[in-house]
């Protein structure tokens, strides 16, 4: 009974277009990983000294957090909880700041 249950859900799911669109943001996901994971490992097989590597290291991380940021900010559900988890950090830094005000 909960394989029918599933089923139905899913055939839902799939007449909203819901899985096919949240499969292509995963595959653009895993596409934007490995590029970024072939450039770590073509910037390794060079040979740099301390300061070069952990520069490269924050390139490689700033474009990784780009494509995070614009994957979650073209899909509207998880923008939605992007803005839950900002709004729960603004609430917790203004009452840092309003008891810090109080001693």
């Amino acid at each position: 009974m909960d394989n029918k249950h599933e089923t139905a859900v899913e055939q839902k799911a799939e007449k909203k277009g819901f899985l096919k669109s949240m499969k292509a943001k995963v595959v653009a996901m895993a596409l934007a990983v490995s590029s970024i994971l072939s450039v770590c490992a073509s910037a390794a097989d060079e040979t740099a000294t301390g300061f070069e590597s952990v520069v490269s290291s924050m390139d490689v991380l700033g474009t990784l957090m780009t494509k995070v940021w614009s994957l979650m900010t073209s899909n509207p559900l998880l923008t939605l909880f992007l803005a839950v988890a900002l709004l729960g950090v603004g609430v917790g830094v203004f009452r840092m700041i309003k008891s810090a005000a109080r001693h």
